[in-house]
């Protein structure tokens, strides 16, 4: 079972831990900085539609009950630590109940600027927190984290690829429509990875191999491969691959996928 889909299980049985430290088994900092984010919010948004049943606002940044700490952007808060006034900031949050749902949920995005000060100001609240609340540290760069941190988390490491997990079209169509993104910026998630955009490929392949339509529905794929082909030959950008890849996920498998 994949892990998104077992922290699932454990909100549905109502035993998610109160305080998760996600780090990525990928090399570039930048890269693993995007999964990170893109796991956490896939997996808040799963949780408040599929489990709580709630109302989700298009951009989570907009959620009353998610609480972001730090830069949504890699690289684009340039401080060597967060500020005092940022440690209070998840104190204040958690001083009331949620107001859409049963849970919240913080998201710090960046731990390798939690210094020992503001991390300090948090322990008890990372120890045992007022409110029903869940809380995402993301450590993109793998730095070692002070050990009262440590000590009050639980460790989760995605995988070196994780979005490789989805082997099948059913799960990428499955995450495509809980990651409430528009097609073509799903696809763009997968761009950075050197494997994730052929691997989405293959998964296309796979399941039109069980489809029983028409010929030109197989000469489509059979014209997009070649294409494709020629791309990697002449060493074309991924952004290009990319949007090859919608453009055919939009014309040639979504008019005939209805899972």
């Amino acid at each position: 079972m994949k892990l998104l889909d077992k922290l699932l299980v454990s909100g549905a049985e109502d035993k998610l831990a109160h305080f998760y430290i996600l780090e990525s088994g990928k090399s570039s900092a930048e890269t693993a900085f995007k999964d990170l984010l893109y796991f956490a919010e896939t997996f808040i948004n799963r949780y408040y539609t599929e489990i709580e049943k709630s109302h989700t606002p298009k951009s989570l940044i907009d959620h009353p009950d998610v609480l972001w700490i730090g830069s949504t952007e890699f690289g684009e808060d340039t401080r060597q630590s967060y500020q005092v006034d940022e440690a209070a900031d998840l104190a204040r949050f958690l001083e009331f109940k949620a107001l859409q749902s049963k849970r919240k949920f913080v998201v710090i995005t960046e731990a390798d600027k939690v210094g020992t000060t503001v991390a300090n100001k948090w322990l008890k609240i990372l120890e045992e927190p007022t409110q029903i609340v869940t809380i995402f540290m993301l450590n993109s760069k793998r730095i070692k984290l002070l050990p009262t941190l440590l000590s009050r988390a639980q460790s989760l490491i995605l995988p070196g690829e994780w979005s490789l997990e989805m082997t099948k079209l059913t799960d990428l169509m499955t995450a495509w429509k809980s990651s409430d993104l528009t097609l073509s910026a799903f696809v763009e998630k997968f761009k950075d990875g050197p494997r994730d955009l052929n691997d989405l490929i293959q998964a296309v392949i796979d399941w039109e191999t069980t489809q029983h339509d028409e010929f030109s529905d197989k000469k489509a794929l059979a014209e997009f491969l070649i294409v494709w082909r020629e791309c990697e030959i002449f060493r074309q950008s991924a952004a290009t691959k990319s949007t090859l890849l919608y453009a055919f996920l939009k014309s040639h498998i979504l008019p005939r996928y209805h899972a």
